[in-house]
């Protein structure tokens, strides 16, 4: 399969500034390189030319490479971050290695002139040389410096061919040749420093992504190591209970007495059978094997069905439920729905510690969302991101005591997704807690013009 090779700039800041700090060893070499070059050139031609145009030239040619020196030591003391190193440094970089480009391509119309032939000869191959240091130099900088790689051969085939000669022609060729062979070997390697760059680009995020699998992997397995022990304890809960009433019921000396302890043993046997069901729910849910039925769904109809199941548990605990009448009608599983509302509805009476509990349902747009708010304790900030996920119990829940795993809500999600829609939490209700749940609306109810809202 073919590799698909991206451009060094589209890689992260991390990968760039790596490369940029690799490279300073091979910079300052062509720096120390181009100090040589330039004080050989100035005895050279010591006595031989003493013009401004020689003068300003290497003024600027050694101020581009004293400049250059500088902003090196100042990064190697500064050792800035990759973000600067990518917009600041390399930036700065690049704006002095076009300074010492522009220095080198006039050059030969300013040092040329006056050399003697062995000299000129000698410096045509200085100038070879330079152009293969500018190839190495910059392999781990974005590429070679084309304006010289280009510019300098022409500016030196130029010169020769206006000064004429019997060597003129070949040398300009040679020039041409040597330049071509020079940009085929950049290519080269630049070819295979974007390919270095695009596997180590690769390495990072398929490093960060393990990362990320491997943390969700440990969530998930200390998230059911809380289960396995939180199942234990509150499925000993009530089986202990069932036994401790069977007892009293077969030790009773009276028949009320044994009345009692028989319907102790089964509430506590239908509370276990409850939590057995609940994972039950919860295991086909996550293993995909439960289907939705879409049909219409009466909302208030099935609003008032929770409410009346669940009415029983409320009382006992010292809340009233009430259900705002709603004429929505949805496409939605009745089970499945039916199920997950009265999920809602049963944390709210065993956790909020609240007085009162009110289902109520709103139609937006397309949509319909049935709310269940309870004016009790609410929910900790630091919960609220975890409130959907598997096995997650609130701390400051009375779960173990009142019994559940922490799958109702994970539940109510997973039962949603499958009627094509969505259960949440609104975290702006400061009175208790707010939980709903969005299904979309049937046909039917589009030809309404109005609908009772909470």
């Amino acid at each position: 399969m073919a590799m698909v090779v991206r451009d060094p700039m589209s890689m992260g800041d991390s990968t760039r500034a790596a490369l940029a700090r690799s490279g300073l060893i091979t910079e300052a070499v062509g720096m120390l390189a181009v100090i040589s070059v330039v004080a050989f050139l100035r005895f050279s031609l010591v006595g031989r030319a003493d013009t401004p145009e020689l003068r300003v030239w290497l003024i600027a040619m050694a101020s581009a490479v004293v400049a250059t020196l500088f902003v090196m030591v100042a990064y190697l003391w500064r050792r800035p971050n990759d973000a600067e190193t990518v917009r600041v440094w390399l930036f700065v970089s690049r704006l002095l290695r076009g300074w010492l480009n522009v220095c080198a391509v006039v050059s030969p119309w300013i040092l040329l002139p006056h050399a003697d032939p062995s000299l000129r000869s000698l410096m045509l191959m200085l100038y070879v040389w330079y152009l293969a240091t500018l190839v190495i130099s910059n392999a781990d900088r974005g590429g070679p410096d084309w304006v010289s790689l280009a510019g300098l051969p022409a500016s030196l085939g130029l010169f020769l061919l206006r000064e004429g000669g019997p060597y003129a022609g070949p040398l300009t060729l040679f020039l041409i040749l040597a330049a071509a062979t020079l940009g085929a070997l950049a290519r080269l390697l630049r070819r295979a420093e974007t390919r270095a760059l695009e596997a180590r680009w690769r390495s990072e995020r398929d490093a960060e992504a393990l990362g990320v699998a491997l943390a969700a992997v440990a969530a998930e397995r200390d998230a059911k190591t809380r289960f396995i022990a939180a199942a234990s304890h509150d499925l000993q809960q009530p089986l202990q209970a069932a036994s401790l009433f069977v007892e009293a019921a077969l030790d009773g000396r009276d028949a009320s007495a044994r009345a009692r302890a028989g319907a102790g043993a089964r509430q506590a046997l239908a509370s276990t059978q409850a939590l057995i069901g609940q994972m039950l729910d919860h295991l086909r849910l996550e293993a995909g094997a439960v289907q939705a039925r879409a049909e219409v769904v009466a909302v208030g109809q099935l609003m008032a069905e929770v409410a009346r199941e669940h009415g029983p548990a409320a009382s006992a605990a010292g809340m009233r439920l009430t259900v705002a009448p709603s004429g929505l009608h949805v496409m939605a599983d009745a089970t499945l729905l039916r199920r997950a509302l009265g999920n809602l509805v049963a944390n709210a009476v065993r956790h909020s510690r609240g007085e009162r509990v009110l289902i109520g349902a709103r139609r937006r747009g397309a949509e319909a969302t049935i709310w269940v708010i309870d004016d009790g304790a609410g929910v900790a900030a630091n919960e609220v991101e975890r409130l959907f996920e598997d096995y997650t119990q609130g701390a400051g829940s009375a779960a173990t005591a009142q019994g559940g795993f922490g799958l109702g809500l994970a539940s109510v999600r997973r039962s949603l997704a499958l009627m094509a829609g969505d259960a949440g939490f609104d975290p702006r209700w400061t009175g208790g807690a707010a939980f709903w749940v969005r299904v979309p609306i049937a046909a039917m109810d589009y030809r309404e013009t109005t609908c009772v809202a909470v």
